[in-house]
């Protein structure tokens, strides 16, 4: 093989590698612009979680209100039953004697 047939190899070589490199170099420019998106909708997520789970707390104090007014109306309505039950039975009692 001569000389020249051997240079002109080896630039077609070169200009492949050149092609190749510049590819690569669009590769890893896309790389770092899909992590650099994916590290913003990373910190998207960790806000939307922290506001659902907000919510959700909220959601269950909310939920809380109505079941506690109505044990605190079971009490009232129950202890006035039974205070209506012993002055009755007291009544009985005292009007015997």
């Amino acid at each position: 093989m001569e000389l020249t047939e051997r240079v002109a190899i080896l630039e077609g070589n070169q200009k492949e590698n050149e092609r190749r490199f510049a590819n690569l170099e669009e590769d890893v420019k896309a790389i770092g612009e899909l992590t650099l998106s994916i590290e913003r909708m990373t910190v998207v997520l960790e806000s939307l979680v922290k506001k659902t789970d907000d919510t959700s707390e909220r959601l269950t104090n909310l939920e809380k209100i109505p079941t506690e007014k109505w044990n605190s109306l079971n009490k009232l309505v129950l202890t006035g039953v039974v205070s209506a039950i012993i002055g009755a039975i007291m009544q009985a009692i005292l009007s015997n004697i």
